[in-house]
């Protein structure tokens, strides 16, 4: 894995991606759509804001967008989706 994947898969594994307080502890991850955009990540990671939108919830599951932004305003977006029980 090359220095721009190793940090792209330390930016997904951050705690900060993904965290709403509308998706339980429980709920897994069934799909995941990554724009990378512009977004600088040869920068040190710290560096980024992170901002989560819940953009549909059901009782079955819930659709999540979360927006990646550089220093110099450069974005990347990420929708997931995300069960809420077993049955799907």
């Amino acid at each position: 894995m090359n220095d721009h994947s190793s940090k792209l898969f330390q930016l997904l594994s951050r705690s900060e991606i993904f965290k709403s307080s509308d998706i339980p502890s429980n709920a897994k991850a069934i799909s995941i759509n990554l724009d990378i955009g512009s977004l600088d990540i040869s920068n040190g990671l710290e560096d980024l804001e992170i901002k989560n939108t819940v953009v549909k919830k059901t009782n079955k599951v819930i659709f999540l967008k979360t927006t990646i932004i550089d220093t110099e305003k450069n974005n990347s977006q990420i929708t997931s989706v995300w069960s809420l029980n077993d049955t799907i």
